[in-house]
């Protein structure tokens, strides 16, 4: 609520700098936070190393969101079944990438449309659409 009053303006800007600034001293004096959050990071998505392969995030979640939605095609509608991504992504015909399976593919909505298919995924859909609507007062 606070970014959308207008009396708190101030307060969001001050917050924001303090923020900043000590996310930028904890992190550039502490080599392995800087190795961790920076390069480490910058490595999996690919700024470090010239790649033809183009992910979606890095290439081990990129495998993870990859074969959620090969599971999501193989079951559109009602999808697989609440907390089955662990088991179904164990399966050589889901498999992409490289480790493709983990107890959840590192994305909500990409999790949802597997485990719950577009009869579950409509539920936010449709709540995110009533906010939408609510907010732009149509």
């Amino acid at each position: 609520m606070i970014l959308f009053i207008d009396e708190y303006k101030k307060f969001r800007i001050f917050t924001f700098i303090i923020s900043l600034a000590l996310i930028t001293i904890l992190t550039l004096n502490d080599n392995r936070l800087l190795n961790r959050y920076v390069k480490y990071t910058a490595q999996q998505i690919g700024f470090t190393e010239k790649t033809n392969q183009k992910y979606i995030f890095s290439p081990l979640h990129d495998s993870h969101i990859r074969t959620a939605f090969n599971i999501f095609k193989d079951n559109p509608i009602i999808g697989v079944g609440p907390k089955l991504f662990r088991i179904k992504c164990k399966e050589e015909k889901y498999q992409k990438g490289i480790m493709p399976c983990n107890t959840h593919p590192h994305n909500f909505y990409v999790q949802l449309l597997a485990e719950t298919g577009i009869i579950g995924f409509s539920f936010l859909f449709g709540t995110f659409i009533y906010f939408i609507f609510q907010i732009l007062n149509l």
